[in-house]
C-alpha cells in the first residue's frame, strides 16, 4: 500500500471525526508506526496506550481516562474503573482472532474497543488504526476502511 493511500485514508477519517490538521500528522504518523509491525501492536495494553500517545499526545500520554463518558447519542461508554481489565480482556481477543482461535469478528472487536472507550481522545482514530492493522494483518485485499 502506498503512503498516498494511507494519507487519503487518514484524511477522510479525520474529516469524518471533524479534527484538524495536527490530528491527521499524529494519525498518519501512528498509521506508519503501527504497519511497521502489526503483530506487535496488539500483543499488549501497553502497546495500544503507545498508539493512543501518538494519537494524541496531549489527551492521552498517561493512559486510560479516569471520568464517566456519555456518547452524542445519549448511550454511555464502559465505567473508567472497569476499564484496565476490559482492555485486558480484549487484547486476549485481539491476539486470539490474529492467531485464528477466535470467532468474533474484527467488527465486533472495534465495537468493543469503542464501547469501553478507553482514552480521554483519539478513541475513534485508535480504533480506525486497529480496524484497519487486524485487516493488513490478514491480508484483506483493501485494508483502508472505515469504522462504523
Amino acid at each position: 500500500m502506498d503512503l498516498i493511500q494511507v494519507a487519503n485514508a487518514c484524511a477522510v477519517e479525520c474529516i469524518r471525526q471533524q479534527v484538524g490538521a495536527d490530528e491527521f500528522s499524529n494519525l498518519f504518523a501512528a498509521y506508519q508506526n503501527v504497519h511497521a509491525n502489526p503483530f506487535y501492536f496488539i500483543e499488549t495494553v501497553g502497546d495500544i496506550k503507545r498508539v493512543a500517545a501518538r494519537v494524541d499526545p496531549m489527551a492521552n500520554w498517561d493512559g486510560f481516562r479516569n471520568t464517566p463518558v456519555t456518547f452524542a447519542d445519549g448511550g454511555s461508554s464502559a465505567d473508567w474503573a472497569n476499564i484496565p481489565r476490559l482492555m485486558d480482556n480484549l487484547i486476549v481477543e485481539f491476539v486470539d482472532y490474529m492467531r485464528g482461535v477466535s470467532h468474533v469478528s474484527v467488527d465486533f472487536l472495534v465495537k468493543e474497543f469503542l464501547w469501553i472507550h478507553p482514552f480521554r481522545d483519539g478513541n475513534g482514530r485508535v480504533a480506525f488504526l486497529l480496524q484497519n492493522t487486524l485487516d493488513v494483518t490478514l491480508d484483506n485485499p483493501n485494508p483502508l476502511r472505515k469504522h462504523f
